[in-house]
């Protein structure tokens, strides 16, 4: 993902939120992103792990300093369909977002979280104390960064964003198996999980409202 696609989620976040915020993109290559846009080096840890290890470093405590004392997680395949001030305004110390398809269990969706900095730092502590063993006692679940994530914490216990609940949808579930063609009433984000990409010219030609996402009133 470049920097128009950065560029057009954060310009997507602001049209469809009235609540105030800093939009940060933690990168190895910032060259073209809106100068709005903080941007971060993106981390040397856990990088030669391969997958998306090196993204758990946003557990721990030290993303006070690097990033701020409160922030939201999200990925860049993600398209902004409708407001986001109930997401925003969450007061928890810890959002995840629980995905859900039927007949498979609910699970952490590490595209989407929002915490206050460090406020699940065990999460990268336990973690960096021993990848090898951290890895292999997650490895019956799927994903990198995310199967840790899901063996870490329990899930029934956390607070958490929802379709039903918050108007958050996945692409491959709701859209490409499901019945939906364009996002219901109260719709806010549909995510974009696995190999699926918003920029392919396919799935926008059967789904119109990937391109343009919703503008609020």
């Amino acid at each position: 993902y470049d920097a128009e696609c950065v560029n057009r989620l954060f310009a997507a976040l602001r049209t469809n939120s009235t609540v105030p915020f800093q939009p940060v993109c933690v990168t190895d290559d910032p060259a073209g992103i809106d100068p709005d846009i903080r941007t971060i080096p993106l981390w040397n840890q856990c990088r030669e792990l391969g997958g998306c290890y090196n993204r758990l470093y946003v557990f721990s405590g030290d993303m006070r300093e690097i990033i701020g004392p409160r922030f939201l997680c999200l990925d860049l395949d993600t398209v902004v369909v409708g407001n986001i001030d109930h997401l925003l305004t969450r007061p928890e110390p810890f959002v995840y977002y629980r995905w859900e398809a039927p007949k498979e269990p609910a699970r952490f969706n590490c595209g989407l979280f929002m915490m206050d900095a460090g406020a699940r730092s065990e999460v990268w502590d336990d973690f960096i104390a021993d990848p090898d063993c951290a890895i292999h006692s997650a490895s019956h679940l799927e994903g990198s960064d995310q199967a840790w994530c899901n063996h870490r914490l329990d899930i029934s216990r956390e607070a958490h964003f929802s379709r039903d609940g918050d108007g958050i949808y996945d692409f491959r579930v709701d859209f490409l198996k499901g019945r939906l063609r364009v996002p219901p009433p109260g719709a806010s984000l549909v995510m974009f999980p696995g190999p699926r990409d918003p920029r392919d010219s396919g799935l926008i030609k059967r789904f119109p409202f990937i391109r343009g996402g919703a503008i609020q009133e």
